[in-house]
């Protein structure tokens, strides 16, 4: 028996497909995954029922990079993390693929630094690191670097004294001060030479001359301007029949009247106030006023005879 067939041979197909690989891929015909970069081949079932073999040629599409960081205080990773300390860290990306882009970075977090301090100055005081003149007290927070190359915070708490000698006449041979924690007469006639023993707020001189005072006040210096006196004679503090003793005083004083009569008298300062007024008072009658502060004042009698006292408590 002869049977005669009619054959006909079809070839199997072979394609080459080229792609990318992030972390696995599957196979086309479901059957497998790849894990790893490389050539793959993997069978379907043509349409004419030979074998479709599929070449795949899969790249790693995962990409790595590398950064080196120094920075001050934190780093905030391109992804948006942020780290506060020296480490090495891995950051991850998405790239052009749409797979992992994996950056290792290698970071030195140096820190700021903070000081306070307290600073005393006259008139002005400029900050630590030139930038600004304070003028007058209160906190300031100047801004410097530090051996880390970041930046230093110094608080400064300020106290500013801006010292200001002024001094008025009161007659024609008493000058008076501005209070000051000491003071230093000078005569002006003679180059601003320190007149030796003139160390209080009030300057009285039997001469006629120039003076003007140097102050010091926490710390700080001034001089004011120069006024001249008359120069009168300091005898001329007590008439012939009217005298006032100690003068100056600590506190204490007397007068001493020829008439044997009780008198009444007023003290006023050197700005026309009266702090004190006396009835019946007799000759060489201790008088207290240790309850004023120091200064100069204007002892006014009832036979019109005003004389000058200086009350020094110190």
């Amino acid at each position: 028996s002869i049977v005669q067939l009619d054959v006909t041979v079809n070839s199997s197909s072979i394609e080459q497909q080229a792609g990318y690989i992030c972390d696995s891929v599957l196979a086309p015909s479901g059957n497998m995954w790849y894990y790893l970069p490389g050539v793959y081949l993997d069978t379907l079932a043509g349409q004419l029922g030979c074998d479709s073999i599929i070449e795949m040629s899969l790249s790693l599409a995962v990409t790595t990079a590398d950064l080196n960081a120094d920075v001050c205080n934190n780093f905030v990773s391109p992804s948006g993390k942020t780290w506060t300390n020296t480490g090495n860290y891995m950051d991850t990306l998405n790239n052009h693929l749409n797979c992992d882009s994996i950056i290792s970075i290698d970071l030195i977090v140096r820190k700021s630094s903070e000081s306070s301090t307290q600073i005393k100055a006259c008139d002005s005081l400029r900050s630590v690191s030139g930038k600004f003149l304070y003028t007058a007290d209160g906190t300031y927070v100047d801004t410097l670097v530090n051996k880390a190359g970041c930046d230093s915070f110094v608080t400064m708490e300020v106290d500013i004294t801006v010292a200001e000698a002024n001094i008025f006449l009161v007659d024609d041979y008493t000058l008076l001060s501005d209070s000051a924690d000491a003071y230093q007469w000078l005569n002006c006639d003679s180059t601003y030479k320190a007149i030796e023993g003139q160390n209080d707020f009030i300057f009285q001189y039997p001469h006629r001359g120039s003076f003007a005072v140097e102050i010091t006040e926490n710390g700080c210096l001034d001089t004011s301007n120069c006024l001249t006196i008359a120069g009168l004679g300091l005898e001329e503090l007590n008439t012939p029949k009217t005298y006032l003793y100690p003068n100056p005083s600590s506190g204490q004083f007397k007068i001493q009247r020829e008439s044997k009569a009780s008198f009444d008298l007023q003290i006023m300062n050197v700005f026309g106030q009266t702090v004190l007024k006396l009835d019946k008072v007799n000759s060489n009658e201790t008088i207290d006023i240790g309850s004023l502060p120091s200064g100069l004042y204007i002892i006014v009698l009832d036979n019109g005879v005003s004389p000058r006292l200086i009350l020094n408590k110190t």
